[in-house]
């Protein structure tokens, strides 16, 4: 089955229906965070907050959380991939993250192996950073 998945940029977190969307928001908020909605239909489905830095120039995501109801849809795939998007939009060079589960549901394994399929190689020297060449 077909799982129709929006992504939008929003200015204003606050309005967030979702009350854990919105508290995910609100622990990334602040510098230089831009803020993705993933939507299923017409319903919140996840965040991306992207950091787009200039010295030196990357973006580095802060955060992708998908609602449990939502996970194993592509909903994370497809924040991930419009992540990808923006950096290559903005000319940059790399998109960087750390491997962090969000909450019990998903293993640093699991994560690891995902980005890994996703284009993403282990930064040196460091286990739990990973760097994506655009």
């Amino acid at each position: 089955m077909a799982v129709n998945i929006s992504v939008v940029e929003i200015q204003d977190w606050q309005n967030l229906k979702s009350d854990l969307l919105r508290e995910r928001a609100r622990r990334s908020a602040g510098g230089w965070a831009h803020f993705f909605i993933a939507h299923v239909g017409s319903e919140e489905a996840g965040i991306l907050v992207l950091d787009i830095l200039d010295r030196p120039p990357r973006a580095s995501i802060h955060e992708i959380f998908v609602l449990s109801e939502y996970r194993l849809r592509g909903v994370g795939g497809t924040l991930l991939m419009h992540a990808v998007d923006v950096a290559k939009f903005k000319l940059l060079p790399t998109l960087d993250l750390e491997v962090f589960p969000l909450d019990t549901a998903t293993s640093r394994e699991f994560l690891t192996q995902w980005y890994f399929r996703s284009g993403f190689d282990a930064e040196q020297g460091c286990a739990r950073r990973m760097v994506r060449t655009l």
